[in-house]
């Protein structure tokens, strides 16, 4: 491959491909750095550091030759976070919105990063934009996770129907509809609380089998 990209040097596709095994070689070896032998251990470190830095070269080389690359910036992010660098995993991500990617799956992540950082009004604006986008196509992932910040934020009607059309697209995900039935005994309490009463809103552990 690094021969094809000699003979083609201006090829996106190419340094996306290389890039790709490098990453492969992260994910390999991020999965042994906790072996307890010490000796194996320096060795699986110097690898995996070896292995982001090639990883990110490529990914970086694609972007130079492909600005508007949808998936470049997400690795690139996904590195990061791999070092335990959310905030450069943040900003390798708003870089690329910046200048124009316009990836429902860059914005997601983006906003699950925001979350993960406890910065909720700018995870609920991204994941509100996403939904304006992408009308008929918004991420199921993205609508639970602003339904929950709906719900924490006391807004509970508007958590419910995120809530419950997605209990109708994914009728064999058993934590959407338990939270479809959280939210309605909430909002019934609400009816039956005095103005003024206190009320506790809860949230839950977002589900990954089947929201993607």
């Amino acid at each position: 491959l690094k021969q094809a990209q000699r003979l083609d040097p201006t090829n996106p596709h190419i340094t996306f491909t290389i890039g790709t095994i490098y990453l492969q070689r992260v994910e390999e070896t991020y999965q042994l750095l906790d072996q307890e032998e010490e000796q194996v251990n320096v060795a699986v470190q110097q690898r995996f550091t070896a292995s982001i830095a090639e990883a990110r070269r490529w990914f970086e080389k694609t972007l130079e030759l492909q600005p508007q690359d949808a998936n470049a910036p997400l690795v690139l992010a996904q590195l990061a976070l791999r070092e335990g660098k959310t905030k450069e995993a943040i900003a390798s991500a708003e870089q690329a919105i910046k200048q124009g990617n316009t990836s429902q799956n860059l914005q997601v992540q983006l906003a699950l990063l925001y979350e993960q950082e406890e910065q909720y009004e700018l995870a609920m604006r991204l994941y509100e934009a996403v939904l304006q986008n992408h009308p008929r196509d918004a991420s199921p992932l993205a609508r639970y996770h602003l339904a929950e910040l709906y719900a924490a934020s006391g807004r509970l009607e508007e958590a419910l129907g995120l809530l419950q059309t997605l209990a109708d697209e994914f009728p064999e995900e058993p934590q959407v509809q338990e939270r479809v039935s959280a939210i309605q005994k909430e909002l019934l309490g609400h009816s039956d609380t005095a103005p003024g009463g206190a009320t506790n809103t809860t949230t839950a552990t977002v589900p990954t089998s089947t929201l993607r």
